[in-house]
């Protein structure tokens, strides 16, 4: 089975581009007044807006953004090292942007409240991405379990070697 990315995707792949691009470049022209305007027209969001202006901080700091790049591309190639083996194992041929826009939209789709590991969530836009790419919606549930369950299992060993590593100790934080 060999899978292309509709025209569709492809059209909202660049949409996102370019609203992400801009609210970047507003946030650089305008930090102070559009930080003023969201607090005052936004006050319910509160400690949320400070929180965001924090975290976006980041972009002035060459050292640290060149860092967050750094590891956000690991863990993407990483998570596109896995999809890739488990489409794989289901005999399910995808290109590269195809995976990339795979994993986007469960990704994007995690911003919802879910359960503990977005179980639930994920697959469901897991299984709607795969099924947009003309999957059947067994297998693209079959794929869906196994690679979130891969995906979670990996990250809970890694944790779990780097708490050991780490020496860090549970009883101390109760």
């Amino acid at each position: 089975l060999v899978i292309s990315i509709p025209e569709e995707i492809k059209n909202y792949v660049y949409l996102l581009l370019i609203v992400v691009t801009s609210f970047l470049v507003c946030y650089f022209v305008f930090n102070k007044k559009i930080e003023q305007f969201l607090l005052k027209k936004m006050f319910f969001l509160g400690n949320k807006i400070k929180l965001l202006n924090e975290g976006l901080k980041i972009f002035y700091n060459k050292s640290l953004l060149l860092k967050a790049v750094f590891f956000t591309l690991i863990q993407w190639f990483l998570g596109g090292t896995q999809a890739y083996i488990i489409f794989k194992a289901f005999d399910i041929e995808i290109s590269i942007l195809g995976i990339i826009a795979f994993l986007t939209i469960p990704s994007l789709g995690t911003v919802l409240p879910s359960a503990p590991g977005f179980i639930g969530v994920w697959e469901f836009f897991a299984i709607t991405s795969l099924m947009i790419f003309g999957i059947s919606k067994n297998v693209a549930l079959s794929v869906s379990a196994v690679l979130h369950f891969v995906l979670i299992f990996v990250g809970m060993v890694l944790g779990i070697i780097y708490i050991f590593k780490d020496g860090l100790n549970f009883y101390k934080y109760e």
